[in-house]
């Protein structure tokens, strides 16, 4: 069986966690894991502390970490973001961010080729929203404390919605890879797990649904 990582990225409040969730359930040996477990497994592994993580592992030690989980699994669906700001990734606490400060891409050309060269087939998926409705739902997270606030304005959520689509746009531009858009300000995550098989159907690609 041909080896399948699905890439689920897009703006915060986007739905990215619960797609995933929905869409691993409806695909038979399927794993769910982020790319960003892969800089806390790899430390676990080497003996560093959670604390220390982002001190002493690299980009690319997450990234051959994650290459392994991929080949050793039929079909690895991932919730990511194709575009963080580093300096407040982390951080709860945004009352003084710099919400114009740079957006790095987090899947690099390096990974995208060490996937394809273990016949491993990428399918880039980009969850979309107003970004009117995404500060909606992030600010009634926050009231009912679900999560912390990250955006600051509608601004600040507008320009992680266009930088996370121009880094999707990137991947998705790869002539190697599948890519869908799928937009949940208008769809229930049920209604994109089946517009996600017809998608893929239409493109005579073999994902065995449960």
């Amino acid at each position: 069986m041909e080896r399948t990582l699905i890439l689920v990225g897009g703006a915060s409040a986007s739905g990215k966690s619960t797609f995933v969730r929905k869409l691993s359930e409806s695909i038979e040996n399927s794993i769910s894991y982020r790319r960003v477990q892969a800089f806390f497994d790899y430390a676990e592994f080497k003996g560093v502390s959670k604390d220390e993580t982002f001190k002493y592992i690299t980009s690319e030690d997450a990234d051959n970490w994650f290459l392994e989980v991929c080949k050793n699994n039929n079909c690895v669906i991932s919730d990511i973001h194709y575009a963080l700001q580093m300096d407040r990734t982390f951080k709860t606490d945004n009352s003084e961010a710099n919400i114009y400060q740079e957006y790095v891409p987090t899947i690099s050309e390096d990974l995208i080729s060490k996937l394809l060269e273990a016949n491993i087939k990428i399918i880039a998926v980009h969850i979309s929203c107003l970004p009117e409705i995404l500060y909606a739902r992030a600010v009634d997270r926050n009231k009912s404390g679900e999560r912390e606030l990250r955006a600051k304005s509608l601004e600040d959520v507008n320009l992680q919605y266009l930088h996370e689509k121009r880094e999707w746009a990137k991947v998705a531009g790869h002539s190697m890879i599948e890519s869908l858009e799928l937009d949940s300000g208008f769809s229930s995550p049920d209604v994109m797990v089946e517009q996600f098989h017809n998608g893929m159907q239409k493109g005579n690609k073999l994902i065995k649904k449960i």
